[in-house]
């Protein structure tokens, strides 16, 4: 497993700035309005791209080990992009490995598989909500189970328990729009709830 970061050039860098009096001070940005957007657009594009299927634990993203090559071809793309803009802009990966001996020990191992499912829950309650009619259309359903299928790259423990979580998630889509989202709050409130004994 590892912990990944990518880090960008930000478009709000100050080049300079003038103390107008105690209350007001005058900011020269280095760059203009439309270099700034483009610097945006590619950095957040990519970001997204990037932290696609990973765990958000605490403010740190986590990944299987065989992610982390896909993940440095998308922070390579950003970089290209980003020094199309600006020779001197860029993107960059931080990446680090988390040996198992040191995920298993005390209480970090429990407290990744319940952010797991915590952000299994939030994602599937977050679609659900979106929904208009009481009973979910055969689209929806075949959403709703790509998205959960796509819960399988964020096991990055591998935990057997998160697959049969998966397995108990794509039962749901049978259900009235109103029990998923019963169902899915009393999930949450139980994993919060227990990520909340954990620390």
């Amino acid at each position: 497993m590892y912990i990944v970061k990518m880090v960008c050039s930000n478009d709000m860098v100050v080049e300079d700035t003038k103390v107008i009096d105690e209350r007001t001070r005058e900011i020269r940005l280095r760059y203009d309005k439309e270099t700034r957007e483009k610097i945006a657009t590619v950095r957040n594009r990519y970001k997204r791209l990037a932290y696609s299927d990973v765990v958000h634990f605490h403010g740190l993203n986590l990944v299987a080990e065989e992610r982390v090559p896909e993940i440095r071809e998308v922070v390579k793309e950003a970089d290209r992009e980003m020094k199309n803009i600006s020779p001197e802009l860029y993107a960059k990966l931080i990446e680090i490995p988390l040996g198992e001996e040191v995920i298993k020990q005390g209480k970090l191992y429990e407290q990744i598989y319940y952010a797991i499912l915590a952000q299994m829950s939030k994602e599937i309650l977050r679609h659900v909500e979106r929904l208009k009619s009481e009973v979910p259309t055969a689209r929806t359903k075949k959403n709703l189970i790509k998205l959960i299928d796509s819960f399988e790259r964020l096991n990055v423990i591998g935990d057997e328990r998160i697959n049969r979580q998966i397995e108990e998630l794509k039962r749901i889509t049978n259900m009235r729009v109103a029990e998923i989202k019963e169902t899915i709050m009393k999930d949450l409130d139980y994993v919060l709830g227990e990520i909340e004994k954990l620390f």
